[in-house]
């Protein structure tokens, strides 16, 4: 199955890379609709444990800061909160900030480092079929939000070093 060709020598940019590969993003979407349509269908409620209750009913709902938990997931909580109270919202928005951040991996990927077709189709399915991807996201945890961070931190590494500038270091 070819979906998109990597290209490294390709002149225009990596925008313009990114728009060149139609095919394979909407394979990507495609697939990943179908994923969290089966997440769905699988497991129709969010999971959560004990910090899930902590970070809904203390921290998001009463504003409570923590010295010891993640900061920033209450607070991005509480903004899903205002958009639509329910917890499927969470799950939602946190699968999508997982795919796109491996997405963003993937294409950033192959636009930087000479990867034949074949390397390239099985590092997109690897990170789109990941099992750690669907579970995490349904997890009403800061660990879905922190796994997306580390992606896109470990993708704008691989920028750096493969082309380093005051650009992608103001990224980073």
């Amino acid at each position: 199955m070819n979906i998109g060709k990597p290209n490294m020598v390709f002149n225009g940019g990596f925008i313009k890379y990114v728009w060149a590969q139609k095919k394979l993003i909407a394979a990507w979407l495609s697939a990943s609709a179908v994923l969290f349509v089966l997440l769905k269908i699988l497991f129709p409620y969010p999971d959560f444990f004990f910090d899930s209750f902590t970070y809904v009913q203390e921290a998001a709902t009463e504003s409570h800061g923590f010295g010891f938990r993640p900061q920033g997931y209450p607070e991005f909580l509480y903004l899903l909160h205002i958009l639509y109270p329910s917890a499927g919202l969470v799950v939602l928005i946190q699968y999508l900030l997982f795919t796109s951040s491996t997405l963003f991996f993937v294409l950033s990927f192959r636009y930087l480092y000479s990867v034949n077709t074949r390397q390239s189709n099985w590092l997109l399915g690897l990170t789109l079929l990941n099992p750690m991807l669907l579970f995490i996201a349904n997890l009403v945890s800061s660990d879905s939000l922190f796994c997306s961070l580390t992606v896109l931190w470990f993708t704008s590494l691989l920028w750096i070093v493969r082309k380093p500038g005051w650009a992608n270091i103001t990224v980073h």
